[in-house]
């Protein structure tokens, strides 16, 4: 004679061998087992930003309500960048890394970069005329008069010459 013992480990044996089996031949043949890496170049991405709002910033032909989207742009710059990554991560389905943490492999990940900035609309942003445009924009005003100190109620230094006069 059985004990009801015996046949409920019995029947758990069974039941942890069938989810065993059934877990090995899931794994083996229906689950994705290779990881696919890809990287951003973070850096570059954010720059491109930083840069695209400066100039922004920058043209002394601004109105406030340029400045105002401006500024629009800067506050929702991390959040755009935060659901644009995770949508590339879900498109490609990989891994998505900095490009900074790219030590060996770099050659075998897929540079997604591209595509993040084509997502953000600095795709095809000129950085070298981005960064002359802001710099001409403060060299305008930051060009002074000569009569700049006194025009802002700023004294002279004594024993220094004036561009009005002597000290």
């Amino acid at each position: 004679p059985v004990s009801i013992w015996m046949l409920a480990i019995m029947q758990l044996c069974i039941a942890i061998a069938t989810v065993a089996v059934g877990f090995v031949i899931y794994t083996h043949f229906f689950a994705k087992t290779k990881t696919n890496f890809g990287y951003v170049d973070i850096k570059t991405v954010v720059d491109t930003g930083q840069l695209k709002f400066t100039a922004k910033i920058a043209n002394q032909q601004a109105t406030d309500a340029d400045r105002a989207a401006a500024y629009d742009y800067a506050a929702s710059f991390g959040r755009d960048l935060s659901k644009t990554l995770d949508a590339v991560q879900q498109q490609c389905e990989c891994v998505l890394m900095t490009k900074a943490a790219m030590i060996v492999g770099g050659d075998s990940a897929t540079d997604y970069t591209p595509q993040v900035l084509k997502a953000l609309n600095l795709e095809g942003l000129d950085i070298t005329s981005l960064q002359s445009q802001i710099v001409g924009e403060f060299a305008k005003s930051a060009t002074p008069s000569a009569s700049a100190p006194q025009a802002m109620g700023v004294p002279g230094v004594p024993g220094m010459s004036q561009p009005n006069g002597p000290a």
